[in-house]
């Protein structure tokens, strides 16, 4: 199970960008059901009826995401019909919003590390057998790795270049190495390689 601090630092991330839109959505899904439910409709009898919470709430969810399912529970007056294109402009703007920061937020860069940090840790956990910590994957190290893998001993890797990661991940080894790009002289970095 991943340390606290790793899924500490994954949600102050994800919540840094994702609190804003939902936050918008909220709002713009309180707004629309507050004023489905208020705006006075057209009873069957042609007395005015308000729309219950629920019928709102319900209305509104699928007018958000425009799905769209005709005009439930009666037919509406046009003030009703008016909040209803106002409201799915704006659930689709908010919807947008959301799905933007998502898509801002699988590609930060601080997202993808404290990601990589965390699978790095796990897959360390994960070892059974006694394993090696290379400290640098150039060409000594790389080397160092390919007489561990041949003789079926395990390691993994820290490495401060990325490209040098990305090497390891492409390489045939017998035995799998994880490899992580951070500073091998930080003492965090050292421990979620499995140094105690």
């Amino acid at each position: 199970m991943p340390s606290t601090s790793e899924l500490d630092r994954v949600t102050r991330v994800v919540l840094r960008y994702m609190r804003p839109p939902v936050f918008v959505l909220v709002i713009v899904y309180a707004i629309g059901i507050t004023g489905m439910a208020l705006i006075p409709g057209e009873g069957p009898n042609g007395d005015v009826e308000y729309m219950s919470l629920f019928h709102a709430f319900y209305f509104f969810t699928y007018t958000a995401t425009t799905t769209g399912f005709g005009e439930i529970p009666g037919a509406f007056t046009d003030e009703q019909r008016l909040w209803a294109i106002l409201c799915l402009y704006m659930g689709v703007i908010a919807w947008l919003y959301a799905i933007g920061s998502i898509i801002r937020l699988v590609q930060n860069p601080h997202f993808l590390l404290a990601i990589n940090e965390q699978r790095f840790a796990g897959a360390v956990r994960k070892k059974c057998n006694p394993f090696f910590v290379l400290c640098g994957f150039g060409d000594t190290g790389s080397l160092l790795a390919r007489g561990l893998s041949d003789h079926r001993f395990g390691g993994v890797v820290l490495d401060k270049d990325p490209e040098r990661i990305k090497a390891l991940a492409l390489r045939d080894y017998n035995v799998k190495m994880p490899g992580l790009c951070a500073d091998p002289t930080v003492p965090k970095h050292l421990i979620d390689a499995g140094i105690q």
